[in-house]
């Protein structure tokens, strides 16, 4: 629990942590008990002073001196046997008011944080657009044309849900948004919007979905993360880990930051996901399949080419719709704090509002394995029969045999059905699954303590 999360009573805590030597953030957001402005990170050996906009700057020992005398503590060097009132404040510093992590935490304003029972140092806040009544009708059109009414509405109540936790510097759990269409549509620069309205930075955790690394510390500071890449990658292993990464950070309170060079924590972002693609097949290979597990934290959306407040050939062209519409954003998000109101069929206690799955999108995403496996059944069963039967003889109505013979046969008559197989009794495991989907086509039994696996054919066929 953080003792700064205002969605916690935190007025209990004060007198303990008071006794314990802990800090608590006052109503002014300033801290309880430091008088200095300064923390110590232990770990790294360094200083953290407050600047001028309520940020917190890193700074060596000399510069911690300097702005300690600045606040009018004296630092003569007169008698070394005694410490002088600089040298007892830094001593002070770093026997009670030092952190074991310092950097910035995506939706959490600056100060002293307990996470997980860590001292962190929250040294950035969030650059929050002050809400303005006001129109937003540019906006509007743009995303009535880029989304539809009843996407944008959705994507409204996204928003919605999303700044009313980081404008109260709280957690909320919120669904990965995917956002597919054609190329120059306008999804990106909904993305640029969606990030400044969100704190103003973004960053890309594909490397650490995917696992190419193991270091996630660029994502500390972002609220947006972006998935804005080219990329397709159809192998089973991939997508499982990207999807299980993914529930991770919908469903998760606790995240695990390791930034390189230092040591692993548990922090409580404030993130959002979102990811654009382009609407062809090749593009949603990314995609994780929409198993039970995931379906309630993804949403699909279907984008469409909005025209933009600018000429083409205008050589400023991006500039001033960058200006026209960052220019009605604090109207849109004064709106969506103070007036917005989620439709009620869409309500839901841990996401805010329930996921969309555009139809369109969803016959766009490659079946599930088990899907192609019993695609590929269908379309070879001949071969699969071929070694059991004598040639001259009809297909038989009925397969039966081990796991290890229906992937050997599927494999010799369609080499790419290797990539369904990419784990020891894959194909077993994935027959499983069709046997609980279609226990009519599939079915199993026990025999010599090996499974046989009984395969009807289809009778389209």
């Amino acid at each position: 629990m953080s003792t700064h999360d205002p969605q916690d009573d935190t007025s209990a805590l004060v007198p303990f942590a008071a006794k314990a030597g802990l800090d608590v953030r006052g109503a002014d957001g300033q801290a309880v008990g430091n008088r200095y402005h300064v923390y110590y990170e232990a770990s790294q050996g360094r200083y953290y002073r407050r600047a001028e906009d309520g940020d917190f700057i890193r700074c060596s020992e000399t510069g911690a001196r300097r702005f300690l005398r600045q606040q009018g503590l004296e630092d003569p060097r007169s008698n070394d046997s005694v410490l002088t009132e600089v040298e007892s404040a830094l001593e002070e510093l770093e026997r009670r008011w030092w952190v074991e992590y310092a950097g910035p935490i995506a939706g959490r304003r600056a100060g002293w944080y307990v996470e997980s029972g860590q001292r962190v140092l929250v040294t950035h806040s969030p650059q929050l657009i002050k809400p303005v009544s006001g129109k937003w009708n540019s906006l509007c059109l743009f995303l009535e044309e880029l989304l539809g009414d009843e996407q944008k509405e959705w994507l409204l109540g996204w928003l919605h849900w999303a700044l009313a936790a980081l404008y109260a510097n709280r957690y909320r759990a919120g669904q990965v948004v995917v956002l597919c269409g054609p190329r120059d549509s306008g999804k990106t620069l909904l993305a640029s919007l969606i990030t400044e309205m969100l704190g103003g930075r973004s960053a890309s955790p594909l490397a650490y979905l995917t696992g190419k690394t193991d270091f996630n510390g660029e994502l500390a500071g972002a609220v947006h993360l972006l998935i804005d890449d080219d990329w397709a990658d159809s192998d089973p292993r991939v997508r499982r880990q990207f999807g299980a990464h993914l529930r991770g950070y919908v469903a998760a309170r606790t995240q695990r930051l390791h930034p390189k060079n230092k040591q692993a924590l548990s922090i409580t972002p404030l993130w959002r996901v979102s990811m654009l693609l382009n609407d062809d097949p090749s593009s949603l290979t990314v995609l994780p399949q929409l198993e039970e597990s995931i379906q309630d934290k993804i949403t699909l959306l279907k984008a469409n080419k909005a025209a933009l407040p600018a000429d083409d050939d205008d050589p400023d062209r991006e500039e001033k719709i960058w200006r026209c519409f960052t220019a009605e954003l604090p109207a849109l998000v004064y709106y969506l704090l103070h007036e917005y109101r989620v439709r009620d069929e869409w309500r839901d206690a841990r996401f805010g509002l329930t996921a969309m799955h555009n139809p369109a999108v969803l016959e766009l995403i490659e079946p599930a394995p088990e899907e192609q496996l019993l695609e590929l059944i269908d379309g070879h069963y001949g071969s699969l029969c071929q070694a059991l039967v004598d040639p001259h003889d009809p297909v038989p109505f009925e397969f039966e045999g081990p796991a290890r013979f229906v992937e050997k046969a599927l494999i010799a008559a369609e080499p790419a059905a290797k990539r369904l197989f990419w784990a020891t009794n894959q194909c077993g495991l994935l027959l499983g699954k069709i046997e609980k989907m279609r226990p009519q086509r599939v079915s199993s039994r026990v025999s010599r303590g090996v499974k046989i696996w009984r395969i009807e054919r289809n009778a389209d066929n």
